[in-house]
């Protein structure tokens, strides 16, 4: 009987030990994601830049198009979608040469948009629309 209670105390020590392990991982993850406000990021789906005129636009391979399909998006509005060979991009001195990788959790906010990156893509909104990007599929609101 001992035995058995004894094996029953391990196991549950077990439990909350290896719960804890966890709990501590998850946190330090979430403690890392990083707010970045650069003119242009580089997302799980591809870029994200400020665009010309306001707003800002990502690409994903998902979104169809003569050559790169982006979706772009304004402080208030719509989304859009379109060819990066239409797109009127800032001029390059705006543009940073080595651009921040967003990784899980991290988020990047401009020009009146927020997007946070979501697992295998990037999630983008302005209040109430945006767009959901991935490598293989999209959905806009």
């Amino acid at each position: 009987m001992e035995s058995f209670e004894t094996e029953r105390i391990m196991r549950w020590t077990l439990g909350v030990l290896l719960l804890s392990a966890l709990l501590v991982l998850s946190t330090s993850a979430v403690a890392e994601a990083k707010t970045y406000r650069a003119n242009m990021v580089i997302a799980p789906t591809g870029w994200c830049m400020i665009k010309a005129g306001g707003g800002i636009g990502c690409s994903s391979p998902a979104i169809p198009a003569m050559t790169d399909g982006y979706a772009w998006i304004r402080k208030q509005g719509r989304t859009h979608l379109g060819d990066t060979g239409n797109l009127i991009s800032p001029v390059s001195s705006e543009l940073p040469s080595n651009p921040p990788q967003l990784r899980r959790g991290d988020r990047w906010n401009k020009r009146g948009v927020r997007c946070r990156v979501i697992p295998g893509g990037i999630k983008c909104s302005n209040g109430k629309h945006g767009f959901r990007l991935k490598k293989r599929g999209y959905r806009v609101w």
